[in-house]
Parts: C-alpha cells; sequence; structure tokens
C-alpha cells in the first residue's frame, strides 16, 4: 500500500506547479504542490483514511466550492476509488489560541464532489497536525477570519 500511496503523490507533483489553495477570502493560503512534496519526502505526518459519503459531502459543500460543470464528466470517467481523492488539512487560526482548529479539503474537490454525488465513500490523504500544516500555509492577518465578510 506504501508504493500505491507514493505512486499517488508522484503523480499528484508530476501536474502541480504551485497551485494555491485559498481559504477565507484569501487570510489562508495553502501551497498544495509544497503539501504533496513534504507527503512525499516525509517531510509531514499523513496517512490515508476513508470518509463516508456524507462527510465527503459536507468538504465538499456546493455553498462553498464551486466546481467546473465541464471537468466534471471527464473526471467521473476517469475516476478511481481505490486511490486517494483528495488532501485533507487541520489547520488553526494563528490569533486563536483557543480553537482546536478547522477542518478544509485543499485538493480534489471536483473529485470529492462526484464521489459525494455519486453516494460513494471515498479515500482522502489527512495531515492532522496543524504545525505540520504551518509548513504549506502562509496567511494575511488583515483579512478577517470570515466565510462570508460581505453579509
Amino acid at each position: 500500500m506504501l508504493k500505491r500511496f507514493k505512486d499517488f503523490v508522484n503523480e499528484a507533483k508530476s501536474f502541480l506547479k504551485d497551485e494555491i489553495f485559498s481559504a477565507y477570502n484569501g487570510r489562508y493560503l495553502f501551497n498544495v504542490s509544497k503539501a504533496y512534496k513534504l507527503i512525499n519526502s516525509g517531510g509531514i505526518e499523513s496517512r490515508i483514511e476513508e470518509y463516508p459519503n456524507y462527510y465527503l459531502r459536507r468538504y465538499s459543500d456546493e455553498n462553498l466550492s464551486m466546481v467546473d460543470p465541464n471537468k466534471i464528466s471527464k473526471i467521473r470517467r476517469e475516476m478511481r476509488y481505490e486511490d486517494p481523492i483528495g488532501l485533507l488539512v487541520r489547520f488553526k487560526n494563528p490569533e486563536d489560541q483557543t480553537s482546536n482548529g478547522e477542518w478544509v479539503l485543499i485538493d480534489g474537490n471536483h473529485r470529492v464532489r462526484i464521489a459525494g454525488d455519486d453516494g460513494m465513500n471515498g479515500k482522502l490523504i489527512v495531515v492532522k497536525d496543524p504545525d505540520d500544516v504551518k509548513k504549506f500555509m502562509s496567511f494575511n492577518p488583515n483579512i478577517p477570519h470570515e466565510l462570508f465578510p460581505d453579509y
């Protein structure tokens, strides 16, 4: 299984060129490419966990994340549920010392949405330690920690 996991990470690295995931209107930036490099090199701890469909639907909620309908049909044809379909991380707001952290899907939104829509379970690569996540996350304290600041 470890070889299979490394194959997946190497494949992901081959098409990622400093892909950045933005959360909370740009307050948090996650360097997805760097995350996969750290996972592959053992620089951070990660594991593969299988998630039931209802969790996948929450991590790729249509009210919080957009998908490109043109990509969905192509990705659906190539889906392999025996492989991980996304990268889930737990991070902390550096200005809130009381929080246990929040979970965010930083890669695989389309694949996770497909699994959720199709009623399938799926495997995610999970980074649980917010200190590990700091190695590929930056944040801008000038942007509020609000999902919808205009409301």
